[in-house]
């Protein structure tokens, strides 16, 4: 059994031994380290970038197995499979990250167009709000420096930078105040069953295929189909 969590473990190996090369190619002033060192940072961010592409096409490829709370993905990348006794059941997902659309959307139609079971689910995550906070501290650190850098202080250039600069501590500190961001978002899946895994996983896939159309034609979002090992952070298994 492969474990779902190990292939995003790895690149934290390259960007610590990266870090520490990068360090010694500082202290040693050598070329060759630090050139070293910029290989190792390269070769941790393609992991990190790719590495759930790299993990997919490995399940697709081979003999490779995820599971995930009794579920196996799917060799085609589409579903997730699970069996119980002599019957499969396969299970395709998708999201609607416009929740503003989804709100504008009559489930009533959608089901009576539908000839095979779905189901519709708002799931709610708390974000990292770190990753709110950093762009508008780069901001705030560049006009700092075009601001270090006028002569004068009471110009107009610097007072628009110096209100520019007070807006983006006022956010910041906004952020940093909050108790939470929290991001919302529609997921749908389709499910199916039969004897065969093939069939379930199949029927899944091209039910999830056609609801996904059918959203989208009536809200006028975009729908992402999940694939891969995507599938089982998806929160809907």
């Amino acid at each position: 059994m492969h474990n779902v969590t190990t292939i995003e473990k790895e690149p934290y190996v390259f960007y610590s031994s990266s870090v520490l090369a990068a360090i010694a190619a500082i202290v040693t002033l050598n070329p060759a380290i630090a050139a070293f060192s910029i290989m190792l940072i390269l070769a941790g961010a393609i992991i990190h970038s790719y590495g759930r592409i790299i993990n997919n096409l490995l399940i697709s490829k081979s003999a490779i197995i995820e599971i995930y709370n009794g579920y196996k993905l799917h060799p085609s990348l589409n579903s997730a499979v699970r069996h119980d006794g002599n019957l499969y059941s396969s299970v395709s997902v998708a999201e609607m990250p416009n929740t503003h659309a989804a709100a504008n959307m009559d489930l009533r139609k959608l089901a009576e167009n539908s000839p095979f079971p779905f189901e519709v689910a708002l799931r709610i995550e708390e974000m990292d709000k770190q990753k709110f906070i950093e762009p508008l501290e780069t901001k705030k650190k560049r006009k700092e420096i075009l601001l270090s850098r006028l002569t004068s202080r009471n110009s107009p250039k610097a007072l628009e930078l110096s209100r520019a600069i007070s807006i983006l501590e006022d956010e910041v500190s906004s952020i940093a105040s909050s108790p939470s961001i929290l991001h919302m978002k529609l997921m749908l899946r389709t499910f199916s069953v039969s004897e065969s895994e093939y069939s379930a996983a199949k029927e899944s896939a091209e039910n999830m295929k056609a609801l996904a159309s059918r959203v989208s034609s009536l809200t006028g979002s975009d729908i992402h189909v999940i694939r891969g090992e995507e599938i089982f952070s998806a929160g809907v298994l």
